[in-house]
């Protein structure tokens, strides 16, 4: 997962997605910040993912929309529009980082990059 933040939204996308119009979803910063509270409390692990929101069906969190196929989990605005999605692997990588290296917060993806 890439992520961002330009002061008022954080925007999302596959990092692995190469494709030229790759989708691209916004939060805002409040609804991002709740969002990843229930990622760090590890109510969206994949493990409960798919009792939370059986196949097909989406899951509403704070200002997006999460699904789960046992495949790929998707995330969408809850507005509609296009959805980002993410191998199995890939969330887990991202529920890692969120829960226990502290990335992603709002301060994380404020940080200048390093090399």
């Amino acid at each position: 997962m890439e992520a961002w933040f330009d002061g008022g939204t954080v925007w999302v996308r596959n990092s692995n997605d190469v494709a030229p119009d790759h989708p691209v979803i916004g939060v805002g910063a409040e609804r991002w910040v709740a969002f990843l509270a229930r990622v760090r409390a590890g109510e969206l692990a994949l493990e409960r993912l798919g009792a939370l929101a059986p196949a097909g069906e989406w899951l509403p969190v704070p200002g997006l929309l999460v699904s789960c196929d046992g495949r790929r989990v998707a995330v969408r605005a809850d507005g509609g529009g296009p959805e980002v999605a993410f191998t199995l692997d890939e969330w887990r990588a991202f529920e890692a980082g969120a829960r226990h290296d502290g990335e992603f917060t709002l301060d994380w993806l404020s940080a200048p990059a390093t090399a």
